[in-house]
């Protein structure tokens, strides 16, 4: 994807990958350069605590990350392509 820098030394982040990110507008992010190959890094800022070991309603102590962010993520691909793998 091509992005040019606006007269006020702006580049836009792509809709499709704001929506597909859930990058709002204040979204934080950390800019470097990596010099040796004329790379701009973008880094969210992850304003995360740290994580609370907690004991469910069933008795299965697990992590409270102070967020109600539902990860996307597929277990079952995953486990699905590892046990490919395995056989």
């Amino acid at each position: 994807m091509t992005c040019k820098i606006d007269s006020s030394g702006r580049v836009l982040i792509p809709k499709s990958i704001r929506d597909a990110n859930g990058y709002k507008p204040g979204t934080p992010f950390n800019i470097s350069l990596d010099k040796e190959n004329r790379i701009l890094v973008l880094n969210l800022v992850l304003n995360r605590p740290e994580p609370i070991l907690v004991i469910d309603d069933l008795g299965i102590p697990t992590f409270d990350f102070g967020t109600n962010e539902v990860f996307d993520y597929d277990f079952t691909a995953a486990i699905n392509k590892d046990r490919e793998k395995r056989n």
